[in-house]
């Protein structure tokens, strides 16, 4: 009897290793493309969110992705971000509105069901504020992002993995446009950034 529950334990830890193995395969998506969902999370704080210095800021603001693995080195990520609040002072109202896009490049190196990845990013961020009191008007800016990135990724299962990214951003601030707004000033911004991910893949 005690043989017998010595074997079975050897197979049962044969078909673990057998089929940990074949999930390898998958997790390092070398048969082939794959796509999933992302988001990420970060503290970011932002400098003058409203033309008129109003005490906004974007902390904990998500981005959506997109990835893309093209082969087991290759991966291309859409990103996608929107934030707006929306304020009404009896009848004069105020809306702050932000729509980020971009796309990264990414060359991935794989360790089993981890990989580790760099490359770059690149990210416009459209910022929009109306007000309506009676008459409306707007004022706009956009704001180019151009990062270096490295990250690292770990599978918890087959589709879902959970990493981490340092991002060197470089951002063009452009200037707010529309009335009464005739700024010339050229603002850049050079800073370090974490960022934590959740990606499930189809």
């Amino acid at each position: 009897m005690k043989k017998c529950a010595i074997i079975l334990t050897v197979l049962l830890l044969a078909a673990g290793l057998v089929y940990a193995q074949g999930d390898e395969k998958a997790l390092t998506h070398a048969d082939g493309m794959k796509m999933g969902f992302g988001i990420s999370f970060g503290k970011e704080p932002m400098l003058e969110m409203s033309s008129v210095g109003g005490p906004y800021s974007l902390l904990d603001f998500p981005t959506f992705y997109l990835p893309i693995q093209l082969n087991s080195m290759i991966r291309i990520e859409p990103e996608l971000a929107y934030y707006m609040i929306k304020m009404d002072d009896s009848g004069e109202i105020m809306t702050y509105s932000v729509l980020g896009f971009g796309a990264g490049l990414l060359y991935t190196k794989w360790y089993g069901s981890c990989n580790i990845y760099m490359g770059g990013r690149f990210l416009m961020y459209k910022w929009t504020e109306k007000y309506e009191d009676g008459t409306s008007y707007s004022h706009d800016k956009t704001d180019m992002w151009i990062s270096p990135v490295i990250g690292a990724e770990g599978f918890a299962c087959k589709h879902l993995s959970f990493g981490g990214e340092l991002q060197f951003n470089y951002v063009n601030v452009g200037n707010w446009e529309g009335e009464n707004h005739n700024d010339e000033t050229k603002t850049s911004i050079m800073k370090f950034k974490g960022l934590l991910f959740i990606r499930w893949y189809l």
